[in-house]
């Protein structure tokens, strides 16, 4: 939930490294556990293997802004929960 948590705060509100991190320390605060989610139906594609082919920094930013939002798109049925629960943590 933690990597969704950073996903939903880059790629919906542009949050910077240290706005994550913040972010994910309010999330960790008093929360020993975080519940299990079911897992998404279809995998995310463009995969992480796909880094490996970047020709440059460019290429290698848009490869990897391309996964990540694959990857948030693969969890479309648990993306309402994970905005609810950034939106609080943002707010604190």
């Amino acid at each position: 939930m933690l990597h969704l948590i950073a996903l939903c705060a880059t790629l919906e509100h542009g949050a910077t490294r240290a706005e994550r991190v913040a972010i994910i320390r309010r999330a960790l605060e008093n929360r020993p556990d975080f519940p299990a989610l079911p897992r998404p139906v279809s995998q995310a594609s463009p995969t992480v293997l796909e880094m490996f082919g970047a020709s440059d920094v460019d290429d290698y930013r848009a490869r990897a802004e391309a996964w990540a939002t694959a990857v948030w798109d693969a969890w479309v049925d648990q993306q309402s929960m994970i905005r609810a629960r950034v939106e609080l943590l943002r707010a604190r």
